[in-house]
Protein backbone atom coordinates (compact mmCIF):
# COMPACT_ATOMS: atom_id res chain seq x y z
CA UNK A 1 0.00 0.00 0.00
CA UNK A 2 1.24 3.49 -0.84
CA UNK A 3 2.31 5.65 2.08
CA UNK A 4 1.76 9.35 2.88
CA UNK A 5 5.33 10.29 1.97
CA UNK A 6 4.99 8.89 -1.55
CA UNK A 7 1.61 10.59 -1.95
CA UNK A 8 2.96 13.97 -0.87
CA UNK A 9 6.05 13.82 -3.08
CA UNK A 10 4.51 12.62 -6.37
CA UNK A 11 1.57 13.60 -8.55
CA UNK A 12 -1.24 11.67 -10.17
CA UNK A 13 -1.46 12.01 -13.93
CA UNK A 14 -5.15 12.09 -14.78
CA UNK A 15 -6.87 13.51 -17.88
CA UNK A 16 -3.44 14.54 -19.11
CA UNK A 17 -2.88 16.85 -16.13
CA UNK A 18 -1.14 16.63 -12.76
CA UNK A 19 -3.26 16.30 -9.62
CA UNK A 20 -1.77 16.72 -6.16
CA UNK A 21 -2.67 14.62 -3.14
CA UNK A 22 -4.99 16.48 -0.78
CA UNK A 23 -6.05 13.99 1.92
CA UNK A 24 -7.26 10.51 2.75
CA UNK A 25 -11.02 10.21 3.21
CA UNK A 26 -12.58 7.21 4.99
CA UNK A 27 -15.96 6.30 3.50
CA UNK A 28 -17.91 3.25 4.66
CA UNK A 29 -14.79 1.48 5.92
CA UNK A 30 -12.68 2.10 2.82
CA UNK A 31 -9.83 4.60 2.51
CA UNK A 32 -10.13 6.88 -0.50
CA UNK A 33 -7.47 9.27 -1.72
CA UNK A 34 -8.54 12.74 -2.79
CA UNK A 35 -6.43 14.45 -5.46
CA UNK A 36 -7.07 18.04 -6.47
CA UNK A 37 -6.21 20.56 -9.15
CA UNK A 38 -7.22 24.13 -9.96
CA UNK A 39 -7.19 25.30 -13.54
CA UNK A 40 -8.59 28.00 -15.75
CA UNK A 41 -11.62 26.72 -17.62
CA UNK A 42 -10.79 28.43 -20.91
CA UNK A 43 -8.28 31.14 -21.64
CA UNK A 44 -10.26 32.03 -24.79
CA UNK A 45 -13.17 33.40 -22.75
CA UNK A 46 -13.38 37.08 -21.83
CA UNK A 47 -13.66 36.22 -18.13
CA UNK A 48 -12.39 32.66 -17.68
CA UNK A 49 -13.46 30.81 -14.53
CA UNK A 50 -11.21 28.91 -12.19
CA UNK A 51 -12.42 25.32 -11.96
CA UNK A 52 -11.61 23.00 -9.08
CA UNK A 53 -11.23 19.39 -10.17
CA UNK A 54 -11.15 16.53 -7.70
CA UNK A 55 -10.39 12.84 -8.27
CA UNK A 56 -11.49 10.35 -5.60
CA UNK A 57 -9.88 6.90 -5.77
CA UNK A 58 -9.71 3.84 -3.55
CA UNK A 59 -6.31 3.90 -1.86
CA UNK A 60 -5.61 0.33 -2.95
CA UNK A 61 -5.90 1.38 -6.63
CA UNK A 62 -3.06 3.95 -6.50
CA UNK A 63 0.58 2.95 -7.04
CA UNK A 64 3.89 4.62 -7.74
CA UNK A 65 5.33 3.87 -11.16
CA UNK A 66 8.64 2.04 -11.49
CA UNK A 67 10.66 5.24 -11.42
CA UNK A 68 8.48 6.71 -8.65
CA UNK A 69 8.00 9.87 -10.69
CA UNK A 70 4.20 9.78 -10.85
CA UNK A 71 1.28 7.90 -9.37
CA UNK A 72 -0.58 5.45 -11.60
CA UNK A 73 -3.91 3.69 -11.29
CA UNK A 74 -4.29 -0.04 -11.05
CA UNK A 75 -7.72 -1.26 -12.06
CA UNK A 76 -9.41 -3.17 -9.25
CA UNK A 77 -6.34 -2.75 -7.05
CA UNK A 78 -3.95 -4.68 -9.33
CA UNK A 79 -0.58 -3.05 -9.88
CA UNK A 80 -0.28 -2.18 -13.58
CA UNK A 81 2.42 -4.00 -15.52
CA UNK A 82 4.98 -1.90 -17.26
CA UNK A 83 4.82 1.55 -15.54
CA UNK A 84 1.16 2.21 -15.74
CA UNK A 85 -1.62 2.69 -18.21
CA UNK A 86 -1.63 5.56 -20.67
CA UNK A 87 -3.75 8.56 -19.68
CA UNK A 88 -5.99 10.63 -21.92
CA UNK A 89 -4.54 13.65 -23.66
CA UNK A 90 -4.45 16.97 -21.81
CA UNK A 91 -7.81 18.57 -21.23
CA UNK A 92 -6.47 22.11 -21.87
CA UNK A 93 -9.13 23.51 -19.56
CA UNK A 94 -12.02 21.79 -21.33
CA UNK A 95 -14.42 19.62 -19.41
CA UNK A 96 -14.40 15.88 -19.96
CA UNK A 97 -17.67 14.18 -20.84
CA UNK A 98 -20.05 13.08 -18.06
CA UNK A 99 -18.75 9.51 -18.48
CA UNK A 100 -15.30 8.59 -19.73
CA UNK A 101 -12.54 6.02 -19.39
CA UNK A 102 -9.12 6.89 -17.95
CA UNK A 103 -6.25 4.44 -17.50
CA UNK A 104 -8.61 1.54 -18.23
CA UNK A 105 -11.15 2.56 -15.54
CA UNK A 106 -14.69 3.86 -16.10
CA UNK A 107 -15.30 7.27 -14.49
CA UNK A 108 -18.22 9.62 -14.11
CA UNK A 109 -18.18 13.38 -13.59
CA UNK A 110 -20.39 15.07 -11.00
CA UNK A 111 -20.63 18.85 -10.71
CA UNK A 112 -20.97 20.68 -7.41
CA UNK A 113 -21.54 24.31 -6.43
CA UNK A 114 -18.51 26.59 -6.58
CA UNK A 115 -17.24 25.35 -9.95
CA UNK A 116 -16.18 21.97 -8.54
CA UNK A 117 -16.03 18.83 -10.66
CA UNK A 118 -15.58 15.48 -8.96
CA UNK A 119 -14.38 12.44 -10.89
CA UNK A 120 -15.50 9.11 -9.43
CA UNK A 121 -15.00 5.46 -10.34
CA UNK A 122 -18.30 4.52 -11.95
CA UNK A 123 -18.71 1.22 -10.10
CA UNK A 124 -18.27 2.98 -6.71
CA UNK A 125 -20.57 5.95 -7.24
CA UNK A 126 -23.42 4.45 -5.19
CA UNK A 127 -21.28 4.30 -2.04
CA UNK A 128 -19.53 7.63 -2.56
CA UNK A 129 -22.49 9.90 -3.21
CA UNK A 130 -24.40 8.83 -0.13
CA UNK A 131 -25.09 11.32 2.63
CA UNK A 132 -22.19 9.89 4.65
CA UNK A 133 -19.84 9.93 1.67
CA UNK A 134 -20.66 13.56 0.85
CA UNK A 135 -20.25 14.55 4.52
CA UNK A 136 -16.83 12.89 4.61
CA UNK A 137 -15.81 14.96 1.60
CA UNK A 138 -17.41 18.12 2.99
CA UNK A 139 -19.67 18.47 -0.04
CA UNK A 140 -23.36 19.28 -0.56
CA UNK A 141 -25.51 17.27 -2.95
CA UNK A 142 -24.30 17.42 -6.57
CA UNK A 143 -25.95 19.79 -9.07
Amino acid sequence: MIDEEDLASTVLTFLGASFGYERTVPIEGTSFLLFTRRETESEAKFRPKTVRRWVLLPQEWVFTDRNQEVLVLGKDGKRPKGGGLVALQSSDGTRPPAEFQEQGIDFVTRKFPGDLELYLVRSLIGALLTTKGLESLGLPAPL
